[in-house]
């Protein structure tokens, strides 16, 4: 698990009451959703479900694609047991699509998977020490987090995690926290870089990520 994982989660876990990010809106809850996105690259549009099991502790991703169906079954923590609508990425600009799933969702926090269509099948995108990576989208008062990605010149697209919190509980706190870029591909996120946040307010642009410079 790198460090900023590892921040994360004692973060979250110390803190309560997080504030969406003024981009995120509350998703609805439903017990189906549908999208389409081309995952196998093939320049067809590939359909793809995502439905809550009857415990609600599971959802399963069903991806149609070339004429073959795959699934695959992934936690759910909702506090319906409801499943959020799924987002299509292209997170390495290679013209296959990944597909971002929330994992679970706390005090209007969103944690996340990768998930993306490989030669057996779906996978969760993970490190290559084979820890899935999780991240997170929310914030306000007490933290930031999110997700967007950047074109770098000789290395193409990156994808990039914000997380950061807030350093005392003023009206108008500093941050502190991180900016952590991975080479996504194979379902393997590889790490090529961490760029420290440190004293920062609100409003400065390191805090402002863009998930939508993820789209295919």
């Amino acid at each position: 698990m790198s460090l900023l994982s590892r921040s994360r989660s004692a973060v979250l876990a110390a803190s309560a009451g997080l504030l969406t990010l003024a981009s995120a809106t509350a998703a609805a809850a439903d017990a189906s959703l549908a999208a389409e996105g081309d995952l196998d690259g093939d320049g067809v549009a590939d359909t793809i479900t995502l439905t809550a099991q009857t415990e609600g502790t599971e959802q399963r991703l069903s991806v149609t694609a070339g004429g073959r169906t795959h699934e695959l079954t992934m936690p759910l923590g909702t506090a319906d047991g409801a499943v959020r609508p799924v987002r299509v990425t292209d997170a390495n600009a290679d013209g296959k699509a990944e597909v971002v799933v929330v994992d679970s969702t706390s005090d209007q926090t969103n944690t996340l998977v990768m998930v993306d269509l490989g030669a057996d099948g779906l996978r969760v995108a993970a490190t290559p020490e084979g820890q899935e990576l999780r991240f997170f989208e929310g914030g306000g008062a007490v933290s930031r987090a999110g997700y967007t990605c950047q074109e770098r010149i000789f290395q193409g697209r990156e994808f990039t995690i914000l997380f950061a919190v807030a350093q005392d509980d003023s009206a108008d706190p500093s941050f502190i926290g991180t900016l952590a870029s991975y080479k996504v591909a194979g379902g393997v996120a590889t790490p090529t870089g961490q760029v420290p946040i440190f004293g920062v307010k609100g409003d400065n642009p390191q805090l402002q990520v863009d998930p939508a410079a993820c789209t295919p």
